[in-house]
This record gives structure tokens, C-alpha cells and sequence, in this order.
């Protein structure tokens, strides 16, 4: 993996009170990369990289359910959530918020937590799918001026992972929107140009 200064800041900039997953996470949706946990652990580690976290609980520490019996038991007392019950702090549908990547994520719907990324929603996407149908697999919607508060449908652009990564390798995203949009174009160029010669090998 060859990281560019800006991968290096990033991962400067956020490394510390996460997790090595989390990290990972977030640095493959920044960037548009796939690398695997163990990478990011091997990069920390040459770098000296600590975040802090033991994965233990400081001395002292009471459970949160001390003296709660059956409390965290379904169905243990009278207080427990019945099946289909939301709890009062539920956030309403459309509900915005700012996660920890710092995008934001619209709430799209009460289904179960155990069904992963189906309750929430990075914004840009939704926006692009209202007008265009859904985001192919593998493929992200971009802001084409690197300001992700401007949710303009003429600043978000659809790319893959692969132009993603070229557009961060060769400093192609800028604050004007119509610039990025020409390394888009680039990025496209090549990322076919390099399919046509791996098929050609085969």
C-alpha cells in the first residue's frame, strides 16, 4: 500500500480513541481504498502509532447494570421493550445527523439494528438516488468541490472505488467543482484504459 501525504494526515488526524476497525472504516470511505484491518495495524505500529484505547475497564469501574436485575434481560421485568416496541429516544424518520466520519446521515426508516446500514443514510447519496435510482455496487457519490455540506446535485458525481483512489493518488479533487469534474473524466479514461489491457492478458 502506498499511502499519499494526505492518506498520512488522515490517518494522523484520526487515529487517536479509536479503534483500529474504525480507522480502517473511515479511511476506506475517505478514500475509496479496501484495505483490510491488519494493514492499518502494521502502518500504526511502524509509525508508533498508539490510540489509547486498552480494551478494558479503568479501575474502579461499576457495570452500568449493577443492581439492575433483569433489567438487560428481554422480557426479565415488566420495564423490558415488547417485540416491535421503539424506545421513547428513538430518533424519528429523516431525523440528520453528523457521524463519526463526518458526513451526514439521513435516518430512512425503523428497521431492526441487526439488519447493518439499512436505518441510516449519508445524504449525498440519497439526494443522488432520488433523482438518478440507486448507487450501482461498488460505486460512490462524491462532492465534486471536496465540500461535503454542499449537497448541490450538480457538486455530487458518481465514481468507482478505482477513480476514487486515482482522483486522492494524483490530487485531482479541487474546491471548483467543473475542475474535478475534468479529473473524473481522467480518472474514467484511465481506470478503462487499464480494464481493456487486463482483459487483453487474459
Amino acid at each position: 500500500m502506498r499511502y499519499t501525504e494526505e492518506m498520512k494526515e488522515f490517518i494522523l488526524e484520526n487515529y487517536k480513541g479509536i479503534s483500529s476497525q474504525e480507522l480502517t472504516e473511515r479511511f476506506n470511505r475517505r478514500f475509496g481504498t479496501s484495505i483490510a484491518v491488519s494493514v492499518m495495524k502494521s502502518y500504526k505500529s511502524n509509525h508508533k502509532l498508539n490510540s489509547g484505547l486498552t480494551g478494558c475497564f479503568p479501575k474502579g469501574h461499576v457495570p452500568v447494570n449493577k443492581g439492575t436485575k433483569g433489567m438487560f434481560n428481554a422480557g426479565g421485568n415488566k420495564t423490558s421493550f415488547k417485540t416491535g416496541q421503539l424506545p421513547p429516544n428513538t430518533d424519528p424518520i429523516g431525523t440528520e445527523k453528523v457521524l463519526k466520519d463526518g458526513y451526514v446521515w439521513v435516518k430512512i426508516n425503523d428497521a431492526p439494528k441487526a439488519k447493518k446500514n439499512v436505518n441510516w443514510k449519508q445524504k449525498q447519496k440519497l439526494i443522488w438516488e432520488q433523482v438518478n435510482g440507486p448507487v450501482p455496487h461498488g460505486y460512490f457519490v462524491m462532492f465534486a468541490d471536496g465540500n461535503n455540506r454542499n449537497f448541490h446535485l450538480d457538486n455530487l458525481v458518481l465514481v468507482t472505488k478505482a477513480e476514487m483512489l486515482y482522483l486522492n493518488r494524483n490530487g485531482l479533487i479541487y474546491n471548483d467543482s467543473e475542475v474535478t469534474k475534468s479529473g473524473v473524466l481522467i480518472a474514467r479514461m484511465i481506470s478503462k484504459a487499464n480494464d481493456l489491457k487486463r482483459r487483453k492478458k487474459k
